[in-house]
């Protein structure tokens, strides 16, 4: 549907009067070049337009373009402040530099009212690196703009957000491109609105893609393909200021061709894009600036005045206007692009053969003028020969060696769109772009890449940004020619593609195999033909064969054909003929053989005659250039060469009798099978046809049946043949009478045709039966030699008594159903300490482990060493979760005293498989400490065991058969897990200076860092260090937090030299033995190091933080006084509690340093003296 605004009629006096004022005084300034005009001529213009009554806003836009600074957006409007690429990812202030700071700068250039300078350093087209004074100001005015609070001029957070969030997006990098599908029509709804308008500005000479209108499309209820929109020049310009108008979707990139202005001054632009529903896409309508003069002053508008979309168009708002943009006829405004043929352009017409890849089509060279420095944005080349788009492959733009991919069109426009800011070319330097891809097809056809239009080469200034639109040339349109004008604007050289391109090689398909005497169409050789171009026919093919044979010869080789791989006879049968001094025998065809252009599997299939025996070799070859003659192709009639010139020799074939060899194989191997198990694999059979010279098929297969007591022969029903998942015995089912006797022969009957082994293969056959429930007995299933298999050759029809090797097989266990143990698992956690309110607490880990079946766990019994301790869990419970999955499986409930039963654990959730085990995690959620509860005090270990006591019924611990449906309980005693001790909050010591090097003296024995956990602070009362010496002795040991000495006096160093103790217990410094809930502190054992050894010698001090051995209750610090390490959680102290409290505890059980040593072992730190 189209929507179309039928007529755009513009008052225009304010317009028209500052066009003629501006021709009077010189073309109208933008924001970034300064204004030419005097302070007097601006006021005139100004007093003119409040002569006429124009609105305030109107006024500033004039004056801020005429003093030549930034005015605001079109008639849409826009959001204080304009757009950027840039992404402010740290805070700034003055003094700061950098490109940021340029970029912030040229951002608050874009707003008169943000403007850094007027004039000088900072101002439009002058910004600098540096955040000085003036750049403050400007931010102070853009926060106030922007509700920025406070105002202070400094870029942090809030600022950069904003200033973020009012920047355009940076250009993606293109994604490989593919060849787009026809857009589908879409039956949405397509709502058509303005969007953010770009900056009123100017139109230099040359310049391309000024960006005037934009508007967004958004797709509702289906896709939406917008096919073309009409767009209309308004304002007081002429349509000859412009040379094109071209649509721009919002990656930049050209939609559909460059269009010219009608007398309507319309021009209908873009091509089909689809819109996803539920997605918006934003266009822009821009406009050709071209190298016309004499339109100085002008103001030009461009509207969007009709939709076309597949959809029906809701709110279409219509017309929908942008910037105005003045036309600016200076010179030098902008820099200056020419173009030329490139240096790697073929420079005259070619004929290539199809498969010439890396094929240069085209190349330009694109120079940067004197001007500025230019960014090569994008690419577009028509390929406008005959050769369709199938028959090219890899076609991407290639610059510096670089490749870079290129999305072709419907109508063959091929674009490379360069990634980040584009290629850059610097001033007075140039870029070749070739154009180059593989011909892969096409024979008869041609290709040529031009370029259409000059503003299909995306030029943009680094210094002013404008598009540029590279200079025409002096010539008409001629191949490697830059023409005087567009249609083309360069015209590429074209390549011919030539007759097709064939390749002979020996096939994959056709392997070393097996060949049987005297029977038709056995495979001789293979050999694979690749034809690219156009299809092909060969007159004469002439191929070797080699025998490695004591009687067989040429006259033995009869009814040779040539087939392809879907079995169709393309030339023969042929009887061979002598092959002279270069081979055996020789096959010629006559026939004429087509073929198609792709790749074509040829076997040579015949008849091997009585005088070859088993063992003798035949092996094909052929020498494609000398032996396949009058080769044509069939759209260009041209003779064709075949490649290579060989000769290319086949897989040799070996001739073989028929033969099959029957095995027992190893699996499945002898195991207990559950009573009542349906269809269950008692024994493999391997038909071994590898030594045979044709296929065979089978019709029936005897095995042995073997079984012993207290099993009965008809313990085993509905006896069936598989191969693989399919019953092939089915219509013949075997169910073994109670009188058959151990070691008789069962003959399987197949179903009708049998099955058939291919030659040079095995098939592995399995033999299963369902077990009546209450079997108990041993069976097998086996072969003995004596034995006859029904086999015959598929080919010849003869019988073939196969060979089979006795084996009994392997003996099958029933049993009327599995077993389940329970035992504590070794990845079981050690005793260790946890902080109260804490979540997911690792409890313990049980192992599960069955026989015979797999087992579904369904319940489990637990208990609590100390009943006391359940209300220690929220809600008295623990969850149950698979340790092979990670996933929660049940949960169980203390309701009143020591023992739970959990939840019903669906079935398959926690599946122990046969003979295996699983794990299971024990998990609880710890409840809080304060004076109100639950919890009032430190000190409670939970230990949560398995319940052996609990296997009555379904009431405790129990799991089901999966095979044999039969609830299954334990037999196992109670698992003991080592317990976690409850604190309200706990210490963790981490260490360092282990292996450091000194000299004699005082020096640092080890740095101690103590971290509280985050649910509270802890207070620390005694630290005990060993002391082991070699050659040298420690003196004079001090320990010192952060604020000093912690202890009143110096540490207590043992007469014997072995400890050194520490007590907290400084009255100056009372802070360092409290470590805040979520803090570290550290502290630092100092000693004197005194070598005693000879000179030169070296000495060794290892200095251990002792760990305590064993859990201690928790109680007064006097209580603790043999302990190495005295702390308290703090539980309901709000300062560092009294020794006198019970609330003190020891080390056993900390992490940290503990916890790598392992549990109740020292911390060890050593230093060495020199």
């Amino acid at each position: 549907m189209t929507i179309t605004q039928s007529s755009t009629r513009l008052v225009a006096f304010v317009g028209g009067a500052v066009v003629a004022l501006g021709l009077m005084f010189g073309a109208i300034a933008t924001p970034a070049h300064a204004a030419s005009l005097t302070a007097s001529q601006v006021s005139a213009i100004v007093s003119l337009l409040q002569s006429f009554g124009a609105d305030a806003a109107t006024i500033a836009n004039v004056q801020a373009s005429l003093n030549g600074q930034p005015t605001t957006g079109g008639s849409t409007g826009g959001t204080t402040g304009g757009s950027c690429s840039t992404s402010f990812t740290r805070d700034l202030t003055v003094g700061s530099t950098g490109a940021d700071v340029m970029a912030l700068q040229k951002f608050l250039n874009m707003s008169a009212g943000t403007m850094v300078s007027s004039s000088g350093a900072g101002s439009p087209g002058m910004e600098t690196s540096t955040f000085g004074p003036a750049t403050k100001a400007a931010v102070v005015k853009f926060q106030a703009a922007n509700s920025i609070s406070p105002t202070s001029g400094y870029v942090g957070p809030l600022t950069r957000a904003k200033l973020n969030a009012l920047c355009g997006s940076t250009p993606t990098t293109p994604t490989t491109p593919t060849t787009p599908t026809t857009p589908t029509t879409g039956t949405g709804t397509a709502t058509v609105s303005a969007a953010a308008q770009p900056a009123n500005g100017i139109a230099p000479l040359n310049a391309a893609r000024i960006p005037f209108t934009k508007f967004t499309v958004t797709a509702t209820g289906g896709n939406v393909t917008l096919n073309n929109v009409t767009v209309q020049r308004d304002g007081i310009a002429s349509d000859q200021a412009f040379n094109g108008v071209v649509l721009l979707d919002q990656n930049g990139n050209q939609v559909g061709i460059t269009k010219t202005l009608n007398s309507n001054h319309q021009a209908v632009v873009g091509s089909a894009v689809v819109i996803p529903s539920g997605t918006s896409m934003t266009f822009t309508v821009a406009a050709n600036r071209g190298s016309a003069t004499g339109y100085a002053g002008q103001i030009a508008t461009f509207s969007v005045v009709a939709v076309n979309t597949s959809a029906a168009v809701t709110n279409g708002g219509l017309p929908i206007s942008g910037a105005s943009m003045t036309i600016n006829e200076a010179a030098s405004l902008i820099g200056s692009v020419t173009a030329a043929r490139g240096t790697n352009d073929p420079g005259a017409a070619n004929t290539e053969n199809v498969g010439q890849t890396n094929y240069i089509f085209s190349s330009i060279r694109v120079t940067a003028g004197s001007g500025e420095d230019v960014y090569l944005k994008s690419i577009r080349w028509h390929q406008i020969g005959s050769a369709s788009q199938s028959y090219l492959s890899n076609v991407v733009s290639v610059v510096d060696g670089t490749s870079y991919a290129t999305t072709v069109s419907a109508d063959n426009y091929y674009t490379t769109t360069f990634p980040g800011q584009g290629i850059l070319v610097q001033k007075g330097f140039s870029k070749d772009v070739a154009i180059q891809g593989d011909i892969v097809n096409g024979s008869a056809t041609n290709a040529q890449f031009d370029i259409q239009k000059a503003s299909d080469i995306n030029v943009v200034g680094a210094q002013y940004g404008y598009g540029i639109l590279p200079a025409f040339g002096n010539q008409s349109a001629a191949a490697g020619v830059v023409s005087s004008s567009d249609d083309p604007y360069y015209t590429g050289y074209q390549v011919t593609i030539s007759g097709g391109v064939v390749t002979v090689s020996t096939s994959n398909s056709v392997t070393s195999g097996n060949v049987a005497i005297n029977q038709a169409d056995q495979v001789l050789g293979g050999f694979s033909v690749q034809v690219q171009g156009e299809t092909i026919t060969v007159g004469r093919m002439v191929f070797q064969i080699t025998a490695d044979s004591t009687s067989g010869s040429y006259n033995d080789l009869t009814n040779i054909k040539l087939v392809d791989q879907n079995g169709v006879v393309l030339a023969g049968p042929v009887d061979a003929t002598s092959g002279g001094s270069t081979s055996d025998a020789t096959v010629t065809f006559t026939d004429t053989v087509t073929v198609p252009v792709g790749t074509t599997q040829l076997m040579l299939k015949g008849k091997l005659g009585t005088d070859f025996a088993t063992n003798d070799t035949v092996q094909a070859s052929t020498s494609p250039t000398t032996g396949w003659t009058t080769v044509t192709g069939q759209t260009t009639g041209r003779s064709i060469t075949i490649a290579p010139a060989g000769p290319l020799t086949s897989a040799s074939q070996t001739v073989k009798a028929a033969s099959l060899s029957v095995t027992v194989a190893s699996t499945p191997i002898a195991q207990t099978v559950i009573a009542g198990s349906n269809q269950f694999t008692f024994s493999n059979i391997i038909l071994d046809a590898t030594a045979s010279g044709e296929d065979l098929r089978l019709t029936t297969l005897p095995v042995r049946y073997a079984l012993g007591t207290p099993g009965t022969a008809n313990d085993l029903t509905n006896c069936q043949v598989y191969n693989g998942s399919t019953s092939i015995s089915d219509q013949h089912v075997y169910n073994p009478s109670s009188s058959v006797t151990t070691g008789a022969q069962v003959s399987f009957s197949l179903n009708s045709g049998g099955i058939v082994v291919p030659k040079g293969t095995t098939v592995t056959l399995a033999v299963k039966c369902d077990i009546r429930s209450g079997a108990a007995g041993t069976y097998s299933f086996g072969l003995n030699s004596s034995d006859t298999v029904g086999a015959s050759g598929v080919t010849s029809g003869s019988t073939v008594n196969g060979t089979l090797t006795t084996n009994a097989g392997n003996t099958m266990t029933a049993s009327s159903g599995g077993t389940l143990s329970v035992t504590l698992d070794s990845s079981t956690p050690s005793f260790g300490v946890t902080s109260a309110g804490s979540t997911g607490v690792d409890l313990g880990h049980i192992r599960f482990a069955g026989t015979n079946e797999d087992l579904d766990l369904r319940q489990v019994a637990l208990q609590l060493e100390n009943t006391g301790t359940r209300t220690d869990l929220v809600n008295n419970q623990v969850t149950l979760w698979d340790a092979t999955t990670n996933t929660q499986i049940g949960t169980a409930v203390f309701p009143s005293g020591a023992n739970a039963t959990s939840s019903q654990i669906a079935s398959g959730a926690f599946r122990i498989p046969a003979n295996g085990s699983r794990v299971m995690i024990i998990k609880g959620d710890i409840a809080g400490i304060s004076v109100s509860g639950p919890l009032t005090a430190s000190g409670d270990i939970i230990k949560v065991n398995y319940d052996g006591g609990n296997v009555s019924g379904t009431n405790g611990t129990y799991a089901v058969g999966v095979a044999s449906g039969q609830n299954r309980q334990p037999a196992s005693a109670d698992t003991a897990v080592n317990g976690v001790e409850i604190y309200k909050s706990f210490p963790t010591f981490t260490y360092s200076t282990t292996g450091s090097t000194a000299v004699s003296g005082n020096q640092t024995l080890m740095s101690l860092t103590v971290a509280a956990d985050a649910k509270g602070d802890v207070t620390l009362g005694k630290l005990v260090f060993s002391v082991a010496t070699s050659t040298a002795t420690l003196t004079a040991p001090t320990f010192s937090g952060p604020n000093g000495a912690v202890g009143s006096s110096t540490p207590i160093l043992a007469t014997t030299g072995s400890t050194i103790t520490v007590y907290f217990d400084s009255v100056s410094n009372t802070s360092d033995a409290v470590v805040a809930a979520g803090t570290t502190k550290t502290f630092t054992l100092r000693g004197t190091l005194a070598l005693t050894g000879n000179s030169g010698s070296s000495g060794s001090v290892s200095i251990a933080l002792k760990a305590d051995t064993s859990v201690a209750t928790i109680g007064t610090f006097d209580s603790l006084s043999a302990s190495n390490m005295i702390w308290s959680p703090e539980s309901t102290s709000t300062v560092k509690t009294p020794k006198a409290n019970n609330d003190w505890t020891n080390g056993y059980g900390l992490g940290g340093c503990f916890a790598t040593s392992g549990l109740g072992q020292d911390c060890f730190s050593v230093v060495t003296a020199k």
